[in-house]
């Protein structure tokens, strides 16, 4: 039974007991105008009295039995309290062991891609060293510059070269070889579209009449696979 329940029982014991005490004098007064023998009147007043305090012995039980239970109520507070604090501690280790395990998780990822960057990057080194070799029949400051370019292009995938550093159309190099150079830095992780744009923006001088996007075409069919270029670096180096 809730609480506003059992309160309200107690109100109504404690009304039902008023009225009847009340009804019992208002009765034993008209018995007596009415003359009647003191005797009954007197039998119909201990009744109704014994009637209101059945009443008010009902609602003296009612408020017993609520503040039981409110006793009880208060008991069982701490011991649930207390259950808390003792699975408090448990929870705190479930949520450091998780976090154990989260942060070995990201120090392997780290570790990972550390390595792979580190791959990544002796593989860059190696990529440049080649395009180096390939350029050795430009003069110098055309060899610096080309340099230059290819190490921002590995790097960062731009191709930034000056107009007047521009390669220029030497007998020892022609279209294919230049292609075949600037394919190289498929291993670098650069596209076959960005080697393309590279080729014809350094090396313009070989490809004076080919609009960019009409070479890309045309071109992006012939440029040979990471495979392939891997194979050619191999070759080239050993020979």
């Amino acid at each position: 039974m809730s609480f506003f329940e059992r309160r309200t029982r107690i109100w109504v014991y404690y009304v039902a007991a008023i009225l009847m005490g009340t009804f019992a004098i208002y009765q034993l007064y008209a018995n007596l105008s009415a003359r009647w023998d003191f005797i009954s009147s007197a039998a119909c007043l201990v009744v109704d009295f014994i009637a209101a305090a059945v009443c008010v012995g009902g609602a003296v039980l009612e408020r017993q039995k609520s503040i039981e239970e409110a006793q009880v109520q208060q008991q069982n507070v701490p011991s649930k309290e207390g259950e808390e604090a003792e699975t408090l501690p448990i929870n705190q280790i479930k949520t450091a062991e998780d976090l154990a395990t989260i942060r070995d998780i990201e120090n392997k990822i780290a570790e990972k891609d550390a390595k792979l960057q580190q791959e990544q990057n002796a593989k860059n080194e190696e990529v440049l060293e080649w395009f180096n070799d390939q350029i050795v029949f430009f003069d110098a400051t055309t060899q610096l510059a080309l340099r230059n370019c290819a190490k921002l292009f590995v790097q960062t995938g731009e191709i930034v070269i000056e107009q007047k550093k521009i390669p220029p159309h030497i007998r020892k190099y022609n279209q294919g070889i230049v292609f075949q150079i600037s394919s190289i830095f498929l291993l670098a992780g650069r596209s076959r579209e960005q080697c393309i744009y590279f080729v014809h923006k350094v090396f313009a001088n070989y490809f004076r009449r080919s609009n960019p996007e009409e070479f890309k075409i045309r071109m992006i069919k012939r440029i040979k696979g990471p495979k392939t270029m891997l194979e050619i670096m191999k070759e080239s180096e050993t020979s």
